[in-house]
Formats: C-alpha cells, sequence, structure tokens
C-alpha cells in the first residue's frame, strides 16, 4: 500500500466475469486491497486467480468480506438454524439483524450463530492460503458488521481466532463522512436518498465501532465509498478525494477507497444469489463506470 490512499476492490470471489474484472485492475497495479467472498461457489477458481498473478504484481491486501446476505452458510443449518434456511443459504437481512440487535431475548443466540459462521469464513481464507503471510482483515458485505450485534460477533470470532493463533489487523469502520463531500462542491450531484441514508445509518453506529477499535488496539480507518456507492465515477471522486487525503493525514491513518468494478453477468446468477435488488447492484453498468474510475484515478493520486 503507497501513501495515505488505499484502493480497494469489494465482492472478489461474486462470479467469473465480475473477478475478470478485479483481476485486470490488479495486474495493472491500479488496487492495493480486495475483499473475498468465502461463501460463495466461486471462491475455490478465485483463489486459483490470486496464486496465478504475475511475479511483478504486487499482492494485495485480502480481507474476509463476511457475507451473511446472500450465498451459502459454511456452517450445517443446524449450528445457525436463524441465518439460513433448510438448504443452507442465507436469509437474513439488514432489518432482521437490527430486530435482533434491540431484541434482548434472541440477541444471545444470534450472536453465538453469527459468531460461529464469521468464524468459519474466516478460517475458510486463512485455510485457503491466499493470505501471504498476512494477518486478517475484515469488512462485510452490505456493512452489516456495524450493526452493534454483529460486530460483537465479530469480536468473538476474532477473539477465538486469535486464541488459535490467528491475529487480526484491520477491521473496517463503514464511516463514509459527509462533510468532504460537502467542501469539494459534490454532495448534490447524482444525489442517492438510498445512499444518504445508508450513510446516516452506518456513521450512527461507527461511534461506537470507533470505541471498540480503539479497545482492540486497531485502526480507526477513513473510508471513501458508501455515499457514492455504484456511483464512483472518476471525475467525481477525484474531487473528493484530496480532501480524504489530507484527513488520512491529519489522522495518522489510511484513507481506504472503496469501489465495486467487477460485473457480474445475468447469465451468472444462480441459486445462490437470492436477493433481486443485490443482482440488479451486481450486473449494473455502474459497475463499469468503477472500474475505469479505478484505473483513470490511481495515475494521477498513487504514492510513488
Amino acid at each position: 500500500m503507497r501513501g495515505a490512499l488505499d484502493f480497494h476492490a469489494d465482492d472478489f470471489a461474486l462470479t467469473a466475469h465480475s473477478d475478470g474484472d478485479i483481476i485486470s485492475l490488479l495486474e495493472s497495479g491500479a488496487l492495493d486491497s480486495i475483499s473475498v467472498m468465502p461463501n460463495m461457489s466461486r471462491f475455490p477458481r478465485a483463489k486459483t486467480l490470486l496464486e496465478k498473478l504475475g511475479e511483478n504484481v504486487p499482492y494485495p491486501k485480502i480481507s474476509v468480506h463476511v457475507n451473511l446476505m446472500e450465498g451459502k452458510s459454511l456452517c450445517p443449518h443446524d449450528e445457525v438454524p436463524h441465518l439460513t434456511d433448510e438448504s443452507g443459504y442465507f436469509r437474513v437481512s439488514w432489518g432482521r439483524l437490527l430486530l435482533w440487535n434491540y431484541n434482548p431475548l434472541m440477541r444471545k443466540r444470534i450472536r453465538r450463530e453469527l459468531a460461529t459462521e464469521i468464524e468459519q469464513q474466516a478460517r475458510a481464507v486463512v485455510d485457503s492460503d491466499i493470505m501471504s503471510g498476512q494477518h486478517l482483515r475484515f469488512d462485510s458485505h452490505q456493512h452489516p458488521h456495524m450493526i452493534p450485534l454483529v460486530f460483537d460477533a465479530l469480536c468473538d470470532a476474532v477473539a477465538a481466532l486469535s486464541a488459535q493463533g490467528i491475529d487480526t489487523e484491520f477491521i473496517r469502520n463503514a464511516r463514509d463522512p459527509l462533510l468532504p463531500y460537502i467542501r469539494s462542491g459534490v454532495f448534490l450531484r447524482g444525489f442517492s436518498p438510498a445512499n444518504f441514508a445508508k450513510c446516516l445509518i452506518l456513521n450512527w453506529y461507527a461511534h461506537r465501532v470507533s470505541r471498540r477499535l480503539k479497545k482492540l488496539r486497531l485502526e480507526d480507518n477513513c473510508l471513501c465509498g458508501v455515499f457514492f456507492s455504484g456511483k464512483m465515477d472518476a471525475e467525481r471522486v477525484a474531487r473528493v478525494l484530496p480532501v480524504f487525503e489530507r484527513i488520512a493525514a491529519r489522522r495518522g491513518v489510511t484513507a481506504e477507497i472503496l469501489f465495486h468494478p467487477g460485473t457480474a453477468l445475468v447469465s451468472e446468477l444462480g441459486d445462490e444469489f437470492t436477493k433481486p435488488g443485490f443482482n440488479d447492484f451486481h450486473t449494473s453498468p455502474c459497475r463499469k463506470t468503477e472500474h475505469d474510475a479505478t484505473q483513470e484515478l490511481t495515475k494521477n493520486f498513487r504514492k510513488e
């Protein structure tokens, strides 16, 4: 990773076409880090793509993209009965996790199931040997780890893995501050009410995450990519990146610039893709825009 900016791609191991897009960015040196989805059927073949990266290609930082939203659980159904259907596919949503978070009768039971699944997904990444000597890094598909119940379960999994000698060096705090967009004059360009609401919710929970990260002695990172999620075109992001770069430098942390640059084909979406709204995003033309933006932006904002 060079400088204060970490150009990052989520959703590696989503589909073959999506993986190809991300691999092309890795081969051109446009990415510092990626998040892998260990519970998707594509994961073994995605692992092979990483193993085949050329010797002159900088190896990316690898994060576990904890996936509780789609695909199959890595645990048997009877170990996570509230999270999956009888076929093992996830059936939870943000709304259901929020309800459980505030339900004292269910919270302990769900936390245990979540921790069990998160630990198994992390172990799958570790056991795949794609870490290349790295410590564990965590984020999540659609950011549910920001919900206190899920974050506590993640911390339980981190503690269990640490007891096995597997250390964690990073957990994403999915807080995307709105002030940089206002200062850069791009706040209202392509304004998305859904992304705005998402930012407000994530930023609310981010205060608690910051306190927990401090106790864990982990970096409380800076993030750009939620407010413009799906609209991270080069011109728009170039306007805001200098502000994030200054914030990161002032705080002495890394600014993670989050892209979704891999496009899935409709023909690739099988039984494990259970949410129509997610499928629309997986196949959206906006992902090609984010792929091209990642390529262009790194030419101007990389620190050599």
